[in-house]
């Protein structure tokens, strides 16, 4: 299971960004759709439709409809849990969508994030895990899409 950030998804989009064709690389190679939260999907939609234009936007919005990213479920207790985690890392200020994908990737079993958002991400201990967040595209080499059906 694989969790899914603003910046992956964004350099996945965005033709133009540095990242592209790694990001590209990884989703090809995943057998079933990353999970991604409203709070990401309510990011990438505005900046999509800020940098991009609306057609991008509704571009983006219409893949997730069809099942190209999986909505991750999310309540009450997780946001709670949201504030714990942005309190624990005040210094980061990690903002709600990054807590809620440390969240998620607790509830979900998952150790593997797709982001670009490494300052954020390699400074947290996952919840319930003593290792690090695989961060893909950039632990490529220490990955496989066979580990994470």
């Amino acid at each position: 299971m694989i969790i899914a950030d603003t910046s992956g998804v964004l350099a996945f989009l965005d033709a133009g960004a540095a990242e592209h064709a790694d990001c590209v690389a990884i989703v090809d190679r995943i057998e079933r759709p990353m999970l991604i939260s409203h709070m990401v999907i309510a990011e990438t939609d505005y900046l999509l439709t800020t940098r991009f234009g609306l057609t991008a936007a509704n571009r983006f919005l219409s893949e997730v409809a069809r099942g190209s990213w999986e909505l991750a479920a999310s309540d009450a207790h997780d946001i709670d849990t949201v504030v714990t985690v942005n309190t624990r890392y005040e210094a980061l200020k990690l903002g709600a969508t990054d807590c809620l994908n440390i969240v998620l990737a607790a509830r979900y079993g998952a150790k593997t994030l797709f982001t670009l958002d490494h300052r954020h991400y390699r400074a947290i201990v996952p919840l319930g895990k003593p290792e690090p967040f695989l961060l893909l595209p950039a632990d490529q080499d220490h990955w496989s899409p066979y580990k994470h059906r």
